[in-house]
């Protein structure tokens, strides 16, 4: 669609990002995927309900997970309210999977054939504002923990994977994670698995990262252990305590 002026002053102004406040100093948590709105000026992208509440709309059981990650840690957390099929700030700004133009092979009416200009209003009105609430809080040396969820079967393959540790090269932090995840002994801990972040393209993580020379990890979690209040209590509770074992004495609460 080409939307005017007055839409993107009516939907922008910090309403695109949620922002859980939090006294853990060099801690941020982020879900870029936590949400499955849409603006209403794009009426739903022309999809029914029933899309909304896959997996092509949204990490299932991230933001639950994220939220009670914050109140356990309490730590600051930031979450993204629109659904990745209207934007994903996860993804490059001019990749196909950004604004995808289907769900496997079901179109998505509404991002068909958009212009540039297009893609650069959704951007004004997702990306920005998140990446500007995260650097207004964050702060050199503080530690970006993301949370995803991921499928259990892709592509017909069965992942046995429950949480994956997923960092770059040399990121203390995300060893020390996967190390204390795997003699916890609750899940399956992956290494860099279902995804390998040392080969996938360039997103939030590399982003901010950039920005304030700040260290990320990101828990991949298999939706089908954190789509019911008490798998996000368990799995919650699970990784709590693998991130206050890693704090630091700089990495404490404020009063």
């Amino acid at each position: 669609m080409n939307a005017d002026q007055h839409i993107l002053h009516s939907e922008i102004g910090g309403t695109s990002v949620l922002e859980i406040d939090g006294r853990r100093r060099g801690l941020v948590l982020l879900c870029e995927h936590a949400g499955r709105d849409v603006p209403d000026a794009w009426n739903r992208l022309g999809l029914s309900e029933e899309y909304f509440s896959t997996h092509f709309s949204h990490d299932i059981g991230a933001a639950d997970l994220t939220r009670a990650l914050s109140t356990h840690l309490d730590a600051p957390a930031f979450l993204a309210r629109y659904s990745r099929l209207f934007y994903d700030i996860n993804r490059a700004l001019r990749s196909w999977d950004c604004i995808r133009p289907d769900m496997g092979g079901i179109p998505v009416p509404g991002n068909q054939n958009l212009t540039d200009a297009e893609r650069d209003l959704r951007d004004t009105l997702v990306r920005k504002p998140f990446d500007r609430a995260v650097l207004r809080r964050a702060r050199k040396g503080d530690v970006f923990v993301g949370i995803h969820s991921f499928s259990r079967v892709y592509d017909g393959w069965m992942r046995e994977t429950e949480i994956g540790v997923l960092r770059a090269e040399g990121c203390k932090h995300g060893q020390a994670m996967l190390d204390l995840l795997r003699a916890d002994g609750r899940f399956v801990i992956g290494d860099n698995d279902p995804y390998d972040l040392r080969k996938v393209g360039p997103g939030t993580m590399s982003r901010l990262q950039a920005a304030i020379d700040a260290e990320a990890i990101i828990l991949e979690v298999r939706n089908d252990i954190v789509d019911t209040p008490e798998g996000v209590a368990k799995v919650a509770a699970c990784l709590g305590k693998a991130i206050l074992a890693l704090a630091s004495p700089d990495e404490e609460v404020r009063p």
